[in-house]
């Protein structure tokens, strides 16, 4: 996936990017599930169960992110 795939985001998606949810972003699809009142730890097990590996989380183009280490095609967004 591009480095800047943030700035490239749609609008309709940079517009719905909210607190309540993670956003799991590929190269053709944008999927979201509410994580409402989450923690860091929850959501981050909660990744690893869906991926098979431990993610970090970082700030990115003002962006809130979890990098997973060998999952180079999807990006994810927690607001």
């Amino acid at each position: 996936m591009q480095a800047n795939y943030l700035e490239k985001l749609p609008e309709a998606v940079a517009t719905a990017l909210n607190h309540d949810f993670v956003f799991i972003i590929n190269e053709n699809l944008v999927q979201h599930y509410p994580a409402r009142q989450w923690t860091d730890q929850e959501i981050l097990s909660d990744l690893k169960r869906r991926f098979g590996v431990e993610g970090h989380f970082v700030q990115k183009e003002n962006y809130r992110i979890v990098e997973l280490p060998g999952v180079e095609t999807v990006k994810i967004i927690v607001p």
